[in-house]
């Protein structure tokens, strides 16, 4: 058995040892109280720029999803004025074909009755049906570019 321990008298020595040993881990414990100061500074300050990357990242992710489908959305827009313009040329050709059919029906009731009304008709006949002439839509209207 041991026993306890019975401290020695208390003399002004032991009374400055131990003040100074106070002392000294008061420093110890300052100098790390201030190296702990330095680090929470630090780590906020780390923690305030993560904050603004991700709300930055974020923003411009948005952005980037925005433009994709603006540019998505303005694809599927140039494919349908291509359709459009190709079904209205197209449409044309056809409304043109009845046209030259409807006149040659109405020639063939009244045909020309001399070489000089001939002559008129061919002319002006030839006028017309290079205008009526039925139009290459592809080719008027090539699609968007990037297809």
């Amino acid at each position: 058995m041991s026993r306890p321990h019975q401290p020695g008298p208390v003399t002004l020595a032991t009374v400055l040892e131990a003040l100074n040993a106070t002392v000294d881990e008061l420093k110890a414990t300052k100098d790390e109280v201030a190296k702990l100061k330095t680090f929470g500074r630090r780590n906020r300050l780390f923690i305030a720029v993560d904050v603004a990357l991700t709300v930055l990242l974020s923003v411009f992710g948005a952005l980037t999803v925005h433009a994709t489908q603006s540019a998505d959305q303005a694809t599927r827009f140039a494919d349908q004025i291509h359709a459009n313009n190709v079904a209205g040329c197209e449409a044309n050709n056809v409304r043109l074909t009845k046209q030259e059919k409807a006149l040659d029906a109405i020639l063939s009731q009244v045909p020309p009755q001399n070489a000089v009304e001939r002559a008129i008709v061919a002319k002006d006949l030839g006028f017309i049906m290079a205008g009526w002439a039925p139009r290459n839509c592809q080719a008027a209207y090539p699609p968007p570019p990037g297809h």
